[in-house]
């Protein structure tokens, strides 16, 4: 009996069923994300990350005249009960919230 000859179109079947057989295994392995919540307490006071984020991009809707926020850097500072941040990469004296 001689050797059955592969053709093209065989090949490329076996290679999307492969593929299609990795993607499933990865799904399958996939690990949920972790619901996390950051709580800053300071001087009896408590405020979450995203109160603080909120806030920041709040700040930054009021100031920005319609340009996107992209990125946003935000440093917490517990002994003046601010936050300022950088947005798009810019600092600004402005860029600040009352904790």
């Amino acid at each position: 009996m001689a050797p059955r000859k592969t053709t093209a179109k065989a090949v490329e079947e076996k290679a999307v069923k492969a593929a299609d057989t990795a993607v499933e295994t990865k799904k399958a392995t996939r690990k949920p994300a972790v619901k996390s919540t950051v709580y800053v307490q300071f001087a009896g006071r408590e405020i979450t990350d995203k109160d603080i984020v909120a806030a920041c991009k709040k700040v930054f809707t009021d100031l920005a005249e319609g340009e996107d926020l992209k990125t946003l850097e935000i440093y917490v500072k517990p002994e003046e009960c601010a936050a300022y941040f950088v947005a798009n990469g810019t600092a600004s004296d402005k860029y600040r919230v009352e904790l």
